[in-house]
């Protein structure tokens, strides 16, 4: 019985010893479960010293995304004021600020003043690139305000072609009369030109001075510099060789000036003829444009003298194949002769060539000699020379008219036509014909209904005249 009561005593010790510990134990239980569980997740990720950890490498960018990216800050440039003749360096910096190639393409100034170069080298930019491109600017015949341009055309898809500008103010040197190609016309040997090269300085200006002059054929021409504008300017005056040949001047200075200090080089052209005492035009007669009938004249020549010194012509011949008159002008008094070839009548068909030959008593020009070209057309000229009838149902193509035309001074009748073939006949067109004497029109007409095909005919018309009694035509007749 006691030992009873004290095995439940003691079971119910040990109970309240046991439920006191598990109240007690709670908290610092559950912190116990927190740490193993942060120890176990520490040691199942490994930790790396921070200085050893590289970053994952960055992703590439597909190649159909990459873009370029022109870029310029400054687009606009100000040269400020420029003296005329100066040439200038303009530069922009280019900048590639996208993810892909810069290609420039092209580069276009916007005038011949302004030239731009880029290599080949240069042409492509990466991503992050830079490049100066630089123009130059020939002020040379420019004044005033400037605005000038450059095209870049490159790749870039948001701006495909940039324009680059620059400004400037070019302020005048000097000024030139003429300023362009001076022209001394016609000048006979030893003879100074009525027509000189002035240069003077521009308004605000001092002295102008030429320091060097060229010709660039010495054997023509022969120059003198003179002081004009009470000394401030120069005048240039050319003279003929008393050596230089007859015939056209063509020829350059270069003339080296120097305006207050400022030194600049200046090419001009020179133009002119060195002549004798007698002159004449055209140079050479040129009638080949269009066949010539014979007896048509030809463009005429007129020789005159030079320093208005009567002459006379002992003679005139252009060959077997030209007749020539001539005549004094109304009102030159022997000094100046008209001569006019035509066409004779026995010349042959086709092109010619010929010389017309005129002696006069002018002790430089004894014989002038004038080279004429030209076509001869047939005794009866046929127009069209092939007859070409298509019947398509229009009147065009059903029929043509033909144009038969002699010498001006023959009196042309057309006396028969024949066919050879009957689905074509051929009629005198009497209306057109009666306007002219030496033309006449035929009327060629397809009649009746030939078979489909493409058949080759001729006309034969019979003249009155002893040199051509009968010309021959061909016709082509299409039938579809």
């Amino acid at each position: 019985m006691r030992k009873s009561q004290e095995y439940d005593r003691l079971v119910r010790v040990s109970g309240r010893r046991a439920h006191n510990g598990s109240r007690s134990f709670g908290p610092c239980r559950l912190s116990f479960v927190v740490a193993l569980f942060v120890l176990f997740a520490l040691i199942a990720v490994p930790l790396k010293p921070a200085f050893s950890q590289v970053p994952p490498p960055p992703r590439s960018t597909p190649e159909s995304t990459a873009q370029p990216k022109l870029v310029v800050e400054q687009r606009i440039k100000n040269l400020g004021e420029l003296v005329e003749g100066d040439k200038p360096e303009i530069s922009w910096l280019i900048e590639n600020r996208g993810n892909g190639d810069l290609v420039i393409e092209e580069v276009k100034a916007g005038c011949g003043c302004t030239v731009v170069e880029l290599s080949e080298d240069d042409r492509t930019l990466p991503p992050g690139s830079m490049l100066d491109l630089t123009a130059v600017f020939d002020s040379k015949g420019r004044r005033g305000d400037q605005n000038k341009h450059v095209i870049v055309y490159s790749n870039d898809p948001s701006e495909d072609a940039m324009r680059l500008e620059f400004t400037a103010t070019v302020l005048p040197l000097y000024d030139a009369s003429p300023s362009g190609a001076l022209n001394l016309r016609m000048m006979q040997r030893g003879q100074w030109g009525t027509r000189t090269l002035e240069l003077v300085p521009a308004q605000g200006r001092r002295k102008l001075d030429v320091v060097d002059l060229t010709i660039r054929d010495e054997s023509v021409l022969e120059t003198e510099v003179e002081p004009i504008d009470n000394g401030m300017g120069r005048v240039v005056r050319f003279k003929v060789s008393p050596s230089a040949a007859l015939g056209r001047i063509d020829t350059t200075v270069t003339l080296n000036l120097r305006v207050d200090g400022i030194e600049r080089e200046r090419e001009v052209s020179i133009r002119g003829e060195v002549v004798a005492d007698l002159v004449w035009q055209p140079k050479v007669v040129d009638a080949t444009r269009a066949p010539s009938v014979r007896g048509r004249q030809l463009p005429p020549v007129t020789v005159r003298a030079v320093e208005s010194a009567p002459f006379e012509v002992r003679g005139v011949d252009a060959g077997p194949w030209l007749d020539v008159s001539y005549e004094p002008l109304a009102g030159k008094t022997g000094t100046a002769y008209r001569f006019q070839p035509v066409i004779r009548a026995d010349a042959p068909d086709g092109p010619f060539a010929a010389e017309l030959r005129i002696e006069t008593t002018s002790l430089d020009q004894p014989i002038l000699t004038i080279p004429v070209f030209g076509q001869v057309s047939p005794h009866v000229l046929v127009d069209p020379p092939l007859i070409v009838l298509r019947k398509d149902g229009t009147p065009a193509g059903l029929r043509r008219r033909v144009k038969f035309q002699a010498a001006p001074q023959d009196s042309l009748e057309l006396l028969d036509a024949r066919m050879s073939t009957d689905v074509v006949v051929a009629g005198l067109d009497y209306e057109a014909s009666s306007m002219y004497r030496h033309i006449r029109f035929i009327e060629v007409s397809i009649v009746g209904d030939p078979a489909p095909g493409t058949y080759e005919e001729t006309l034969t018309v019979m003249t009155n005249l002893e040199s051509v009694a009968s010309i021959e035509v061909p016709i082509r007749i299409e039938v579809p």
